[in-house]
């Protein structure tokens, strides 16, 4: 399980440095309409104002979202189209400028968009990747301590009988119960760094279904903490009075 853990953060690490990042990337929220601000040259030169730029953009899928459509001229070569992106992912434009008989095409941009509009900087890895590497070495250690914590009385060794009442079980269960937590918050927080930022729908989907899975059982496990903490502290207050009358128990 720990070999699975690290494995899968090794893969969200490295997709999350590798994913690429161009000069000519731009941000857009999914949903929300954007004024696009589009730039025309041709020879490297400010186009006369007779100048006209179609503008096409097509789905990541490579499928036509806007077909050499018109957009309105705002002077100096610069125009602007206002539209929303309904689907996450890169998006590829080509700006096709046309001045009488000279015109140039430029497909050098790529828009980009994802839940929050922003862009996944190095920065930002760099402390998303921290947090998450914490968070599944805070994981790892409840987990270990939790279990190498003993979880019965203590007995003895020749006849099996009780001697003493072990409390310190209480904190394994408490640290068994933290380290559940410290999972789920590990599922939530990859989900939302998948979906918002990367163009991965199926590892979103997975780290969704994990997340949804644990917090449908968080209750559940909830109840029974509760009740078997209950029921334990009930039966050792007993095992104690049976010990102090010098009964044997086993």
């Amino acid at each position: 399980m720990k070999k699975q853990l690290l494995f899968l953060t090794l893969g969200i690490l490295l997709i999350i440095f590798l994913n690429p990042v161009l000069a000519e990337n731009e941000y857009y929220k999914i949903g929300e309409e954007v004024n696009l601000i589009l730039v025309c040259t041709i020879d490297n030169a400010i186009p006369s104002e007779n100048t006209t730029l179609n503008l096409t953009i097509r789905y990541p899928n490579g499928t036509l979202m806007l077909d050499a459509v018109e957009t309105e001229p705002r002077g100096n070569g610069i125009f602007n189209y206002s539209l929303s992106f309904q689907e996450k992912g890169t998006h590829y434009p080509t700006l096709l400028c046309v001045d009488g008989e000279n015109s140039n095409s430029d497909s050098s941009s790529r828009y980009i968009i994802n839940p929050t509009g922003e862009e996944l900087s190095s920065a930002k890895s760099t402390s998303y990747a921290i947090i998450l590497i914490l968070s599944i070495l805070i994981f790892l250690g409840l987990l270990w301590i939790g279990i190498a914590l003993p979880s019965k009385n203590k007995k003895d060794e020749f006849t099996g009988y009780i001697i003493a009442v072990t409390n310190i079980k209480y904190l394994k269960h408490l640290l068994l119960g933290l380290a559940y937590i410290t999972l789920v918050w590990i599922s939530y927080f990859s989900w939302m760094l998948v979906y918002a930022f990367l163009d991965f729908d199926f590892l979103s989907a997975i780290f969704r279904l994990i997340f949804t899975i644990l917090s449908v059982l968080t209750l559940p496990l909830f109840i029974l903490y509760v009740y078997l903490t209950i029921a334990n502290l009930i039966r050792d207050s007993k095992v104690a009075d049976a010990l102090q009358r010098g009964l044997r128990i086993s």
